[in-house]
This record gives structure tokens, sequence and C-alpha cells, in this order.
């Protein structure tokens, strides 16, 4: 198979049927001539040589004994390969041992043999690499190597000299040249990783020079270029101090800034001396919530926010130790004030924080919360913009806004009393959800001499939480199958389940509306008879007639409501019973 074939072949990244036809004869010994090859051409399929037939079809026949296929021919398993070569078999290395060529080592996903090495299917543009003494180049769309002759990168004896760099000094010139051996001058230099101090560049002779205009510890990858295009790259690290230092000493000096209720983790760093380095806190207080490590690990989650002076101490591990001090500070700052809760709810464009069920004449209590800020909260009752107030009163919530009669919000934001009387509150279906209580706004500042404050939106449901149509009133429900209710007068929830197919209460036990009525115990002929045959909603009969659906047909009237109605068109419009 020559080159260009195996590099297409190898580089499999679009599924060509090449590449198809060897995963195909790896499976089977003979194929059909769906996949066609060129006639007597020759290949092996692991341990067997195929050969391409008059039909287009690859045959896979094993070699005889004390033979092994080899680039498309059956050869001596020993003695005639030249030792340690590599070679390519499929998308397998073989290397000649001394009792001959080895079994195929398949390459790992995302990479393909090439002149006998596993190579990966993607590189970078116009790269060298040099492969068993020949040297290749990845293509120009970094889909595969190509060979070259414009330069030998095999014969390269390019090193970037990787050394300890000297230290900087905040404010004072600095300059150092990297290190280079063999290659063909001349040499090109880039970073091609991190970030070099401000002040600091990197020439591309080399030259890496400037002031440093800031401290700490910088790494970076250098690469140099030769003029045959071969390239090395290594990592460096540049240590800038506010001071010039000799001897064993800590590193470290501004540490970076925490926030109260958020992880932390810095590592302090120290050189010179003998590693490994043991550290303690030796003098101040380090901010409640944190620890230091003996490795020199400050963590863990800060309680509280301020700025904390302390002193550390790290001991290096000579006999007898040196050791070194260093006076740190940290500035843990005030997390943002946010109302938090354990349960929210979605409801059109709010997100309310849900609260528990709320049950008539049951002594009610709820506590409000939020993070971040300066404790002692202070919460008050917050009032929705009119923007808000109408998207509410669209929904249908307007009745339910504010806390019921009954219940008072405290300045710690608990909530507590009872309620005597639910009607006031917003019942509403959502998509599946049903929804009933009480919604509210409420403000939250904390104690800073400046206070922060935040607002959440609330909900106090009067009833669990449940899937499927809305209850409508005096214990009747609506959606698509209402259940009886126990209303024994006629008022504003038989009508309006009449009107919109929710289950209305009839006069003694009324019947269920929706879609599938259920027989109720209405003795008289009313208003709720009347709605109930007029727009389809399930109303009770004359005399224990049973509620129709959607239909709305009456056991005493004989309606036989089969068309269009103004429930069906409202259903349509809303989705289901309303209250």
């Amino acid at each position: 198979m020559n080159a260009a074939r195996w590099l297409i072949c190898s580089f499999a990244i679009c599924g060509l049927t090449a590449c198809e036809e060897d995963d195909a004869a790896s499976n089977d010994d003979e194929l059909d001539g769906s996949l066609s090859c060129e006639k007597g051409a020759t290949k092996c399929i692991g341990d067997k040589k195929a050969t391409c037939q008059e039909d287009g079809s690859w045959l896979a026949e094993a070699c005889d004994e004390g033979l092994t296929c080899v680039d498309g021919s059956c050869q001596a398993a020993s003695g005639d390969c030249p030792l340690n070569e590599k070679r390519c078999q499929e998308n397998a290395v073989i290397v000649c041992r001394e009792g001959g060529w080895s079994a195929p080592e398949p390459c790992d996903v995302g990479q393909s043999c090439l002149n006998g090495a596993c190579l990966p299917q993607t590189c970078i543009p116009d790269t060298p690499v040099c492969l068993n003494n020949t040297t290749l180049v990845c293509s120009k769309n970094g889909l595969g190597y190509d060979p070259t002759d414009e330069f030998d990168a095999c014969n390269s004896d390019l090193i970037l000299v990787k050394e300890e760099l000297p230290e900087a000094v905040l404010g004072e010139e600095y300059s150092y040249t990297f290190t280079v051996r063999g290659g063909t001058t001349p040499y090109r230099f880039d970073l091609t990783q991190g970030a070099l101090p401000a002040g600091l560049s990197l020439s591309e002779a080399g030259v890496l020079s400037g002031v440093p205009q800031s401290t700490g510890s910088f790494a970076f990858k250098v690469a140099v270029t030769d003029a045959d295009r071969f390239t090395e790259e290594a990592l460096f690290t540049l240590l800038v101090q506010s001071e010039a230092t000799t001897g064993f000493t800590i590193t470290s000096t501004a540490l970076d800034e925490a926030e109260a209720g958020e992880e932390y983790l810095y590592q302090l760093t120290a050189k010179g001396g003998k590693t490994p380095y043991a550290w303690s806190k030796i003098e101040g207080d380090l901010p409640p919530g944190l620890t230091l490590s003996s490795d020199g690990a400050l963590m863990g989650t800060p309680t509280a926010h301020g700025d904390y002076a302390f002193k550390v101490r790290a001991f290096d591990a000579d006999t007898p130790p040196s050791y070194a001090d260093a006076d740190l500070s940290l500035t843990v700052n005030i997390a943002p004030l946010v109302v938090t809760g354990s349960k929210s709810l979605n409801i059109a464009s709010f997100t309310a924080v849900l609260l528990p069920v709320l049950i008539e004449y049951i002594p009610y209590s709820a506590e409000l919360e939020a993070k971040g800020g300066v404790e002692p909260y202070h919460w008050s009752m917050g009032q929705f913009n009119s923007i808000a107030a109408a998207a509410l009163a669209l929904l249908g919530m307007g009745s339910g806004v504010g806390l019921p009669s009954g219940l008072t919000l405290q300045d710690n934001g608990q909530i507590s009393g009872y309620v005597t009387d639910l009607n006031s509150a917003f019942s509403i279906s959502l998509s599946s959800l049903s929804v009933s209580g009480y919604i509210f706004q409420a403000q939250v500042c904390d104690s800073q001499p400046e206070p922060a404050c935040a607002n959440g939106v609330f909900l106090i449901p009067t009833t669990e939480l449940s899937l499927g149509g809305n209850s409508g009133n005096s214990g009747s429900s609506g959606g698509d199958n209402g259940s009886s209710g126990s209303d024994s007068g006629f008022d504003l929830g038989d009508l309006f389940g009449g009107l919109f197919g929710g289950g209305s209460s009839g006069d003694n036990g009324g019947s269920s509306g929706g879609d599938n009525g259920s027989s109720g115990g209405d003795n008289d002929f009313d208003l709720g008879d009347l709605f109930g045959g007029l727009f389809g909603g399930g109303s009770s009969g004359g005399d224990n007639g049973s509620g129709s659906g959607g239909n709305g047909s009456s056991s005493d009237e004989d309606d036989d409501d089969s068309g269009d109605s103004l429930s069906s068109l409202l259903e349509a419009l809303f989705g289901g019973g309303a209250n």
C-alpha cells in the first residue's frame, strides 16, 4: 500500500471506502464484491495474506506454518528481518525481534500507524517529526503527515536548555538569554503558553528583558525553532521579588482575596534551603473558617469578612533546619446579599420561594432565609411594582397578593399566626400544575453601615401542589375530571363551573364538570342547570340527573349539546377547568 493511501486510511476523518475496506476485511476471511480493489493487489489482514479477486473483493488466506504476513506477503517468521525495525501492519506496529516479526500492537484510539509509529490523527500544520530516520511534516490542513526533503529533522540535535531562571527584582532592570544547543542557526524564539510579568518581553533572539512591574511567580513555555523548522520547547518559572534576597526565604507576598461563605485555597511558597518545607502560623489570627496546613496550604471557607494580619514561619528539611518568617495579610470580602430557600417554583415570569402549606385554624410558622451580607438581617414586606401587579392580575392571582389576614412578618424573617378564612387565596392552573395560595414580596437588608438589600418573591400554598385540574368553589374541582363538591346553595361557583367546564356544586351535593361529569343530587332546576346546558359544563339534572361532560347532556332536560359552545371555546383558550 503506497504512502498516500496510508495517510488517507490511517487518518480516517471522513469514512473513505479504503478505511471501510480494511475494517470489514479484518472481520471476514472473504468479502463480497461491494468493496472494490485492484485485481492482484495484496495486503495483510492480521497474520493472513489478502489478495484482490477478479470481482474486486478481498480473499484472506492464512500463511503456511512458520510464515507470517508482512507488507502483503508471507515471510519467514524468523531470521530474515532487520533487527528492531518497525513497520505498520494495518493500524498496528510490528517490530523485528530475534525470533522474527512481533505480533501487531494496535495504535490507541485517535492515533494511526505511519512509518512504524503511532501518531495522533491531527497535528499542528508544518510541524516536523522524525520517524525511523524519516523526516515527516504535518500537512497544511493538520490532518496527517507528509514526507519532505526540504530539511532533515532526524539529524537535528536541537536542544533548548532548561535551567532555573535568575530571580527578578521589582522595578529593577532584568535580562536573561535562553541557551540553545545543536540545530541549525538562526534560531527563532516564541512564547507559546502562559504570561510574562508585566514589563518583561521575549525577543525573537531569545532575550527575556525589561523592568518587572509586578511581583509573584510566573510560569510560561518558550519554544525555539531552527532554520530547518525543527522546534523544541520547555517550561520555565520566573520569580519576581519585591527586593533582592539570598538563602532560604518565603516567596509568597500578596495573597488572593477571599469571600465570606465561599471556599478558599492558596498555596504558600518558599525557595532555597532543603525541601520539603514545614509551615505554621506564629502570630496573629487567620480568618475564621481558614486553616494553614503543614505543607503551606491556606484553605477552608471563611465565615466572617474583614482584614486579617498574621505571621507565618517555614522550616526547611536541613540539619539543623533553617527557617524564614513572613508577615502576611488576607482580605475577606462581604459576599453579595441574596434571598435563599430550599424549594422554589416558577410561576410565569416569577420565581417564588416555596413556604410550608397554610391550613385554616392551624397555627402557622415559617422562616424567610438569606445569605451573604452582614448579619443580623432585617425583613419587611415589599410591594410588587405596577408591571408585576398587572402580570399577577392577568394570571388570576390578584386576589392572593400579600399575607392573608392573621399572619405577620417579623423583623427577623419569622412568619407566624393563624388564618380562619382562605377564600381570598388565588387558585390557578399552570400546564399540569395546580397552585392555590398567597404570593407576596419581602425585602431583606443587612447590618452594614450602608445596608445592602435584596428582594424575594414567596409563595404560601393553601393546598399541596398537585397535577391536574384546579379546585373549584367549596370543594368542587375543575380540570378535565372534576370531583363532586358539597355546596348546599347556588352561588357564583355554580355559575362559573357551568361557564368554564369546571365542576359546579348543586343544591345538595353538586355534580362534577369537566369532560367526564359525575351525577349529582340536585332536585331543583336552577341557573346551574341552565348554564350547564348552554355551555357544556357538568351540571346536575332535574331529579338526580347525571352531569354532562364535554357534550353536556343532562338527564332530565335531554339536552344534546354536541356542537361548539362557549365552554369549549374558553377551555381551548385557557386550558382546563376554571374556578
